[in-house]
């Protein structure tokens, strides 16, 4: 795979196939949405230099990849009538705001703040 400076991750939805998903995660992950477009996304070792994860920073991604991700967890909630959608301070706002504007929601109200 081409490594990637950090600001160009989360800024794409691949292709169904365009990665292989079976390979090599020492540097990213490829995050399969249920229609089969891809997104990669950075690996990140953790402080024990044993562990890491696939990280996903919502406020540092594109706009393309916000919406397809709003759009498919609104689509998930559709069905349950949601009367509110909560999001953590602060990287949970961004999201939450943008699922309940595709839940038809007319504005967001978030809760609790980021100051603590």
């Amino acid at each position: 795979m081409t490594e990637l400076a950090a600001h160009e991750f989360w800024q794409k939805i691949h292709s169904p196939g365009t990665f292989r998903s079976d390979g090599d995660f020492s540097t990213s992950y490829i995050a399969t949405l249920e229609d089969g477009r891809q997104l990669r996304l950075p690996v990140r070792v953790l402080a024990d230099g044993q562990h890491a994860l696939a990280s996903l920073i919502i406020n540092q991604a594109s706009f393309e990849i916000l919406d397809v991700l709003a759009q498919s967890l609104a689509e998930k909630l559709q069905s349950f009538e949601v009367d509110v959608v909560a999001g953590l301070p602060t990287l949970g706002l961004t999201l939450a705001a943008a699922v309940a504007q595709k839940l038809g929601r007319p504005s967001e109200n978030p809760v609790g703040d980021s100051s603590r």
